[in-house]
C-alpha cells in the first residue's frame, strides 16, 4: 500500500473539506426556522404505506412523553437474513436491521431536506472534488443514462456519476481518456466511524433538537440478530462503533458521503502521478474503502445501473439494459405461479408479464424474440410513457449488442434461435448464454423454455 489508512480524509483532503463546509452552510440555511417537534408530527402524518405504523409509534412516545428526548426512541434494533437472496458465488448472506418504528420517526423528514440539499451543492455548475466534476443521478432515467454514457465515453471533463454504491466515471491521463467502473465492496458495511463524525458535525443546528445526534448513536446500539428458524433465539452483537445497517434513515446521505471523499482520494493520487486502474484502487483505500474497478477496451462493457451503452444506427451512445437482466429474470417465480389453470398457460402468462415489464430494454433483436415468443408486445401509450425521449433510443445493430459479451455476430443469432426455439420444460444453453450471464453477474447458465 502506498498510503497511511489511518488517517482523517478531513485532513488531507482540501476539496473534500470545502465541498463539507459548503454543505454545512446550505443544509443549515435550508432548515432555518425548523419547529422539529412539528415536523416529526407532519412526517407521521403524510400519506405513506408505514403511515399507520409510523402513527401507532407516535402515540406510544407521546403517552410516554418521550417525545422530546430522540435519544430514548427505538432501543433495540433487531436484525434479519435476507430470504431468496440471489447472490454471487461466495458472496456472504446480508441482513436487514430494523431500528423499529420509533426509531425510524428520529430526525422526521429533515433527513430528505439533507438530501436534497445535498444533490442541489452537487448539481451546482461549478461544484468539483478537486479534479472531479462530481454528479448524483436521483432519477436513473433512459435520458438520464443517456447523458451520463455520452458525457463519460465522449466528454472532455474528468467526471464521476453515482447513484448509491454505483459509480462510473472517466479521467484524462496523459491526453488518454480512461473510463471506468467502480463497486464499492459491501458499501453499507465499509461506511467507517469517521462518516458517521462527518454527518454529526452537519447534524449539529439547535433547531434539531439532538435528532442529529439521536440518529448517529442508532448505529452503535447493541444488535439482536434473530435466529430465522427460531424467532425466540437472537445472537447480540454490539458494535465497537458506528455501523450503517440497512434499514437505517442515512443510508443515502453516508453513501454519498463516501462518493465524494473517494473521488477525492482518486484525484490525490492522480496528483501524485499514479494512473489507470491502480489510481482508483489506492485513491479508494486511501479514503478507507475497498473498490473493484474495471477499464475496458470497448466501452460497451460499461455498466452503470444494469444499462450498458451501445452505438444505435444513427452512432449515437444510448443505453440498452443489460441481456444478463432478462436471462436471470425469466422463469423466476416465488412459490406458485400466479392464475389458475393450465401451468403451461400461467408460465406462458407470468414470462410475457415480464417482457412486457422491460419495456424499455432496447429497440434491438433480442428484444423482438422475447416479444415474439411471449406475445409481449406492449401499448403505444405505456411506451411512450416509459421511454419518452427518442433522442435516447434509435434501432441498435446486432454487432452493438454482441460486442459487450465478446461473442460474434453468429454466436449471438444462435441466442435468438434457442429462444425462439425452446419449448416448455425444455432448458436452452449455449455459448452465447454463459458468456452473457459470465459478464453481467458472474453466474453460471440456463434459461428456460416456454
Amino acid at each position: 500500500m502506498l498510503f497511511n489508512n489511518n488517517m482523517h480524509v478531513l485532513d488531507v483532503f482540501p476539496s473534500y473539506v470545502a465541498f463539507i463546509d459548503r454543505l454545512k452552510v446550505a443544509f443549515n440555511h435550508a432548515i432555518c426556522g425548523l419547529d422539529m417537534l412539528q415536523n416529526v408530527k407532519d412526517y407521521v402524518e403524510a400519506p405513506h404505506p408505514k403511515r399507520m405504523l409510523r402513527m401507532n409509534a407516535y402515540s406510544y412516545l407521546e403517552e410516554r412523553g418521550l417525545l422530546e428526548f430522540p435519544s430514548k426512541w427505538g432501543k433495540k434494533p433487531k436484525a434479519f437474513v435476507k430470504t431468496y437472496e440471489f447472490a454471487k458465488a461466495g458472496k456472504r448472506p446480508r441482513c436487514v436491521v430494523d431500528y423499529s418504528p420509533e426509531g425510524s420517526l428520529v430526525m422526521g423528514s429533515v433527513i430528505d431536506t439533507l438530501k436534497n440539499v445535498m444533490n442541489t451543492v452537487v448539481d451546482q455548475e461549478d461544484f468539483r472534488i478537486g479534479r472531479f466534476r462530481v454528479r448524483f443521478i436521483k432519477q436513473p432515467s433512459l435520458e438520464a443514462l443517456s447523458t451520463v454514457f455520452r458525457d463519460v465515453i465522449q466528454g472532455a471533463d474528468d467526471v464521476i456519476y453515482y447513484h448509491s454504491d454505483d459509480v462510473i466515471g472517466a479521467f484524462n491521463d496523459n491526453g488518454e481518456r480512461k473510463c471506468f467502473e467502480m463497486d464499492i465492496s459491501s458499501c453499507d458495511a465499509s461506511n467507517s466511524p469517521q462518516m458517521f463524525e462527518i454527518l454529526r458535525s452537519i447534524l449539529q443546528h439547535p433547531a434539531l433538537l439532538g435528532h442529529g445526534d439521536a440518529l448517529i448513536d442508532q448505529a452503535s446500539r447493541k444488535i439482536n440478530l434473530v435466529d430465522p428458524w427460531t424467532k425466540h433465539r437472537f445472537l447480540s452483537i454490539q458494535p465497537r462503533h458506528a455501523i450503517e445497517g440497512s434499514g437505517i434513515k442515512c443510508t443515502t446521505v453516508i453513501n454519498n458521503l463516501a462518493v465524494c471523499a473517494i473521488a477525492a482520494g482518486i484525484d490525490f493520487v492522480l496528483e501524485a502521478g499514479i494512473g489507470g486502474v491502480l489510481a482508483l484502487t489506492e485513491g479508494a483505500w486511501f479514503a478507507g474503502y475497498k473498490v473493484t474497478c474495471d477499464m475496458w477496451d470497448r466501452f460497451q462493457r460499461l455498466t452503470f445501473l444494469k444499462h450498458n451503452p451501445v452505438l444505435n444506427e444513427a452512432g449515437e451512445i444510448v443505453p440498452i439494459l443489460n441481456l444478463g437482466v432478462a436471462l436471470r429474470t425469466m422463469g423466476q417465480c416465488d412459490w406458485d405461479l400466479p392464475g389458475r389453470g393450465c401451468i403451461r398457460q400461467r408460465a406462458f402468462n407470468f414470462n410475457s408479464g415480464l417482457v412486457r415489464g422491460m419495456c424499455h430494454m432496447g429497440d434491438h433483436s433480442f428484444h423482438d424474440s422475447l416479444k415474439k415468443k411471449w406475445h409481449a408486445n406492449v401499448d403505444p401509450v405505456i411506451l411512450r410513457e416509459r421511454v419518452s425521449n427518442s433522442t435516447v433510443w434509435g434501432r441498435v445493430p446486432d454487432g452493438q449488442v454482441a460486442a459487450r459479451y465478446g461473442l460474434s455476430v453468429s454466436e449471438y443469432h444462435s441466442l435468438l434461435d434457442g429462444i425462439d426455439n425452446t419449448s416448455f420444460t425444455e432448458v436452452f444453453n449455449n455459448q452465447a448464454v454463459s458468456a452473457i450471464l459470465e459478464t453481467d453477474y458472474a453466474l453460471g447458465r440456463i434459461v428456460g423454455g416456454r
